[in-house]
């Protein structure tokens, strides 16, 4: 019921995903620090994954439990309908505000997160593979035989290149959410108050 809906300690999100990513995570570094270092700061490396974790499935569960339920149930047409009423004002409200309150602190965890993985492994890939590809001379047959060891520079290169273009868009999308998101639902729901009372006969479209 609607008591239960609304009771925290009913709240169990299925995040699937970041559970998957946590155990990746975990593995990964015991493997990086070793047994006796993991033991050692477990605590600490508890503490900061299971943060990881939290902010990931925070996410994850709006996403796929919240917005893509209500969107299917409700459609897209209260976002900026013909005619405004007390309904679409309202759930466009709420919803502006809901995705300001989940996204504003869950998207710099991500970023940060994503330019470790970058400072990490992506650029010590882009500078190996930029560094062999500056050395090597030139060649007059076209057709020559890549080596294994230049396919496996160019895949790391590969590799190195998509975790820039990541970390660039998850950089761009943080920096949109800190600066932006505030201002435009601020702008977005003053737009439908105005519509829905001020001017409630004006049509939109």
């Amino acid at each position: 019921g609607l008591d239960q809906m609304f009771d925290p300690n009913s709240f169990a999100p299925v995040c699937g995903v970041s559970d998957s990513l946590y155990r990746e995570a975990q593995s990964l570094v015991y493997i990086i620090a070793g047994r006796e270092t993991f033991e050692e700061y477990a605590p600490l490396i508890a503490g900061a994954l299971l943060r990881l974790r939290l902010e990931l499935c925070v996410i994850e569960s709006f996403v796929f439990e919240a917005i893509l339920p209500f969107i299917r149930e409700n459609g897209v047409s209260w976002v900026l309908p013909a005619q405004e009423t007390v309904q679409t004002f309202l759930t466009g409200t709420i919803f502006a505000i809901a995705v300001n309150v989940i996204f504003v602190g869950s998207t710099k965890i991500i970023s940060l997160v994503v330019t470790f993985f970058d400072v990490f492994l992506g650029m010590p890939t882009r500078f190996l593979s930029n560094l062999v590809a500056s050395r090597k001379e030139p060649s007059d047959d076209i057709q020559e035989d890549i080596t294994p060891l230049t396919f496996t520079l160019l895949i790391f290169g590969a590799f190195g290149k998509t975790l820039e273009v990541v970390r660039n868009v998850t950089e761009f999308f943080d920096v949109f959410v800190g600066r932006y998101l505030a201002i435009l639902t601020v702008i977005y729901i003053t737009f439908k108050f105005v519509h829905f009372r001020i001017l409630p006969g004006f049509p939109l479209f």
